[in-house]
């Protein structure tokens, strides 16, 4: 858990410490009130064996075994291409998220409820049936019309931005992206609005933000706990990890 990895660390086997879980209280702007931590009782732990990873000989008999390839290089260079290729695949579907979100808060359509039904009919039908009170249902009811006014504003605004920019879709343009079911009219809908989305994200202003650094000592999550180190110990009792 939180703090574990700072107190074995440099530890040997044979080695015994006592420690025990603090649970930190938070103040208004986020900072530790060490005064008001609430600590659980203490564990004694021993460590009984120190394990050191062990890692395959890179080369070109690894990268053959690994995956076909001919050479350790031939390996490096496929994987920098898969990370490249899922990287631009990420900040592309994030950029389009936040296009989509920005779009839908800066722009006051109102939806036909006709419209809004539709798609909440459609949602709630993706949902599988779970066991729920009426109270249940009515709460997933509400939060289906919520995404479905959304997704309708979404579909509007974008709408109007295709026809605004003359987006055009030729006939086999419908017919390469058709899925199973769908009329004409669906699929021009679909591929007009990705075009018109797409022109949107690529006249955006995008802007960096750096990254928080993780206030984790040990780079883990705030979990509200971590262990805490209360003494070495040379002695074995009760609750000996």
């Amino acid at each position: 858990g939180p703090g574990m990895d700072g107190i074995v660390r440099g530890l040997q086997a044979g080695d015994r410490f006592v420690a025990r879980i603090s649970y930190l209280a938070k103040g208004p702007e986020g900072d530790d009130l060490p005064a008001d931590r609430k600590l659980a009782d203490s564990h004694r732990f021993r460590i009984l064996e120190v394990l050191e990873p062990s890692y395959p000989e890179l080369g070109d008999e690894f990268a053959a075994r690994v995956g076909k390839f001919e050479s350790l290089e031939d390996l490096r260079k496929s994987l920098r291409e898969s990370f490249r290729e899922r990287f631009e695949k990420e900040a592309r579907e994030q950029l389009e998220t936040q296009a989509r979100k920005e779009l839908v808060e800066r722009n006051e359509v109102d939806p036909p409820r006709y419209m809004v039904a539709n798609i909440a009919i459609g949602i709630l039908g993706a949902v599988e049936d779970t066991p729920g009170d009426e109270e249940q249902q009515k709460a997933t009811s509400e939060i289906a019309f919520r995404l479905a006014e959304s997704r309708a504003r979404e579909y509007l605004v974008l709408r109007g931005i295709a026809l605004a920019e003359g987006i055009e879709v030729s006939g086999e343009d419908i017919e390469k992206a058709r899925r199973e079911g769908e009329s004409d009219a669906s699929v021009r809908d679909r591929i007009r609005n990705a075009r018109a989305l797409e022109l949107v994200t690529s006249a955006a202003r995008i802007e960096e933000v750096p990254i928080e650094a993780d206030r984790s000592a040990d780079g883990e999550q705030d979990a509200g706990w971590e262990w805490i180190l209360v003494e070495g110990d040379s002695d074995s009792g009760p609750g000996e990890g």
